[in-house]
């Protein structure tokens, strides 16, 4: 009867669609594979506001990072904080004027990948 049992199972599994999702440790939470982070341009050393779309995992230690464009994932020479579990997340520009790019960083078995980015542009104080 138990093998009877155990045939039936395997036959109901093996003719269930499987599919496989990457989850972040801890979370539950599937990796998205893009989060769109809205496009900015402010003076430096302001508050930044940057509304998280729906696609946004919002995993434990996932960060928003300010990084040169083309800086590796893990530059934060511009500015980090951790993503908030909702709402929007919160950071300082840059002192710096110039081209920056706004971060969203996963990490998936401890392994840091860039998940959105956008374009930041802080302006001096003559901007008009």
């Amino acid at each position: 009867m138990t093998i009877r049992v155990a045939l039936v199972l395997i036959a109901v599994l093996a003719a269930s669609p499987l599919t496989a999702q990457s989850v972040p440790q801890g979370t539950g939470t599937p990796v998205a594979a893009s989060v769109g982070l809205p496009p900015m341009t402010a003076p430096g050393g302001v508050t930044l506001t940057v509304d998280l779309g729906p696609e946004a995992p919002r995993a434990a230690q996932d960060l928003i990072r300010i990084a040169r464009p083309g800086a590796p994932v893990e530059d934060d020479s511009g500015g980090a904080t951790f993503v908030p579990v909702d709402g929007a997340a919160i950071i300082a520009s840059p002192a710096e004027p110039g081209s920056w790019e706004l971060r969203y960083v996963g990490r998936e078995n401890g392994t840091e990948r860039i998940l959105g980015s956008s374009a930041l542009t802080v302006v001096g104080p003559d901007y008009k």
